[in-house]
């Protein structure tokens, strides 16, 4: 039976939340000693008030936590949606205050966390709530696997909001550092309501499951891909009697090594065989993991066992001999072990240093991996390096190379003008075998008195502009040049005489040749109905700077948001999308590579939808690509879990502080994706700098880079994942 005083708690619970009658704590009640009065900051003008205005601000963003924090410890949870109304604004202007007094946004980024952290546990805890209120239900109308179902539910919303609860408390921790602000209320009240919710899980488990018992045993001190290690057990109830036909397994960090059925003494064995480990010892978990409506408690144990590498044998194939920019080049690549395949291996291939293509091996021990020739590989003799393994694993990085000639490529250059208010607009395409040139800049002069450089953006469009008076009037020569070097394309060069009687005139519009109506136009002609992109699309359609505006102006027309469910991903074109648009197809193999190019295109795009005003497509944008390639970096096989599947799935293998960016970024998907009102600025906000932290994860992940990242590095930051 559950303990009164838990359903105490909960029928008052449901009481405050519902209608009528609800108990509002005013947090101005219990703090009259921690309020400082101060002037209206509207009033205040010199520097030195900028201190005054900044504790006022302080005050109001604590009030709002602490009054969000009590009410949220007695069940009503209306009031914290003063933490997605008022507080981002008084936020903004706490941190201009911040950096215009101190040059740092330290305190501010910290009261955002806080904001973060504390409406997740209230979206969190209500979500409790309903699914405790169905569960009840479930009990009442006899209802036995349901209410199981339910409480094994209510299990994992308890372990987020104990450890929403453990975020939120180290947030007011450091703001009373920073801000000399009480927060041991909010504090207090915090661990109230994590401390019921506990309660109130404990009493369910004990009502509608039996726990059980694992024991087990590792055969060996040591464990390698070619000597691995056997792990026994015994899985028994309470009571000491055996659980037959149970499935164990057996698991190093977050991946599945290896799962074992339970005999009629409840005995199991299963080889640990490691692949992507971390080299040295390990903590190897044994998981019994019941689901659904049985009456058994999930158990787990341990195991302590050493990890040592192996050298596998890898070979190679390619037809790859003579290639250009923009060439598919194609590789095989098997690893084994004295023959035997080895499995969920990394895999990187490389043509010259240009990482072109990465994956995992199979269970058959092979991948097929392909990838274009970028045109930042110089051309001649170079090497198609495969690397299978990472440095610091149970597979040692193994390289087998081929020599391929790459040869000189001529590129095509053109130029275009119009005239937009007092400026000339000089634009154009650079590309090469029909292909975008994304590389380096295109230097425009006119009439050589003036000369701008130009980076093109994903689709090869540069673009840049002069003042109309340059040169003689009406008349214009501009040349357009690109430097070869050190790539495997040709110097070019090209020069058009621009008129002003022949150019099309725009008034400071964005609808001339190189404006974003114009790009969008020119994507529309490329799919067969531009209704069919959704904004994460044309992001790495587009890319770079020309993807903010085609987003800006074709994403409220594109992009349909479903309620309830996951956001609808509608691909067009699939000669058009990019890999890391690709690999969320469920019939893809999961293999795809994410070009930097894409994922900075989207990652440009989401900012330039939050400038926009559309923060909840702003979140969505940078949880794709993160997804994307977080998922290829560290576990293709999690790209078809929901989002917090996948959290769960790719946390345990980030850093702390990589895994608590996710949740945040996670937290901020579910609310732009599926809450009633969307994301707000402040969220978006928080999440974009989530997500920057995220692909900083991906770059240590897979030796590439992230967006923002001024080059590549070496195979020295490789590092798998735990098997």
């Amino acid at each position: 039976m559950l303990r009164a005083s838990v359903l105490l708690w909960v029928v008052g619970f449901c009481l405050l939340a519902g209608v009528g009658g609800a108990v509002v704590v005013d947090a101005s009640e219990h703090r009259a000693d921690n309020r400082t009065a101060h002037q209206n900051p509207e009033n205040l003008d010199d520097d030195g008030d900028l201190l005054a205005v900044q504790m006022r601000l302080a005050d109001r963003l604590t009030e709002i936590h602490v009054d969000c924090a009590e009410n949220l410890s007695v069940g009503e949870t209306a009031v914290c949606s003063r933490l997605d109304g008022e507080y981002p604004e008084a936020l903004e202007r706490y941190a201009d205050v911040e950096r215009e007094r101190t040059g740092e946004t330290d305190t501010t980024e910290t009261f955002e966390q806080a904001r973060q952290n504390q409406s997740a546990l209230a979206n969190e805890t209500e979500a409790f709530r309903e699914t405790y209120e169905e569960y009840r239900e479930a009990r009442e109308a006899g209802d036995e696997e349901r209410a199981r179902e339910l409480a094994r539910e209510l299990s994992l919303r308890a372990e987020r909001i104990e450890r929403l609860g453990e975020r939120l408390d180290a947030a007011f921790l450091a703001l009373e550092s920073r801000t000399g602000r009480d927060y041991g209320e909010a504090r207090a009240a915090t661990n109230r309501t994590v401390g019921t919710v506990l309660e109130t899980t404990r009493e369910v488990r004990q009502a509608e499951f039996e726990p059980t018992e694992l024991s087990v045993a590792v055969d060996a001190e040591t464990a390698s891909f070619d000597e691995p290690a056997t792990v026994t057990g015994r899985l028994t109830d309470a009571n000491g009697s055996a659980l037959l036909g149970r499935e164990v397994a057996l698991r190093a960090g977050n991946r599945t090594a290896a799962t074992a059925i339970t005999d009629g003494d409840g005995r199991f064995e299963a080889t640990y065989r490691p692949v992507t480990a971390t080299t040295g010892p390990t903590t190897v978990e044994v998981v019994y993991e019941p689901t659904g409506g049985d009456t058994y408690l999930g158990t787990t144990a341990t195991a302590e066992v050493t990890i040592e590498s192996t050298r596998p044998s890898l070979s190679v194939e390619t037809d790859a001999s003579s290639v250009a920019f923009g060439d598919p080049v194609a590789a095989g690549a098997t690893a084994t072990v004295a023959g035997r395949p080895v499995p969920d291996a990394p895999v990187v291939v490389r043509l010259g240093e240009e990482r072109i293509a990465s994956g995992r091996t199979g269970p058959d021990g092979g991948i097929e991996l392909e990838g274009p020739v970028p045109a930042t590989v110089p051309d001649g003799e170079r090497e198609l390096a495969v690397r299978v393994g990472a440095a610091g694993t149970a597979i040692e990085p193994t390289v087998e190379s081929r020599s391929v000639t790459v040869v000189e490529t001529e590129p095509n250059l053109t130029v275009e003008g119009l005239l937009d208010g007092d400026e000339l607009v000089v634009s154009g395409r650079l590309t090469a075998n029909g292909r975008p040139v994304r590389t380096g800049v295109v230097g425009v002069s006119v009439d050589a008195e003036a000369r701008n450089g130009a980076e093109p953006d994903a689709e090869g469009r540069y673009e840049t502009s002069f003042p109309r008076t340059i040169g003689p009037a009406g008349v214009w020569s501009v040349t357009a040049e690109f430097n070869g070097s050190g790539t495997n394309l040709a110097s070019t060069a090209t020069v058009e005489r621009l008129r002003a009687d022949e150019l099309e005139r725009t008034n400071g519009t964005d609808a001339g040749v190189g404006g974003p109506l114009a790009r969008l136009e020119r994507l529309g002609s490329r799919v067969e109905a531009t209704d069919d992109l959704t904004p994460r699309q044309l992001a790495a359609l587009a890319g770079g700077a020309t993807v903010a505006a085609v987003v800006l102006a074709a994403a409220p027309l594109l992009y349909t948001r479903r309620r309830g469910g996951e956001p609808e991903l509608r691909p067009g074109n699939d000669e058009l999308t990019p890999a890391f648009v690709r690999a969320a197809d469920p019939e893809d193999d999961g293999r795809a590579t994410p070009t930097p190019e894409a994922a900075s295109g989207a990652f440009d795009a989401a900012r330039a939808r939050l400038e926009a005003g559309d923060p909840s497509t702003a979140v969505e944008l940078g949880y794709g690509v993160v997804r994307e390639e977080l998922g290829d970096a560290v576990n293709p096989a999690a790209q078809t879990d929901t989002h917090w599947e996948f959290y769960r799935t790719i946390a345990d293998e980030l850093s702390d502080g990589h895994a608590a960016a996710l949740e945040r970024l996670t937290d901020a998907y579910e609310r732009a994706a599926f809450a009633p009102d969307g994301a707000d600025r402040g969220t978006a906000r928080a999440a974009l700098q989530a997500a920057a932290k995220c692909l900083d994860a991906t770059a240590a992940a897979d030796g590439g880079s992230s967006p923002g990242d001024a080059e590549r590095g070496d195979d020295s930051g490789d590092a798998a994942g735990t098997d």
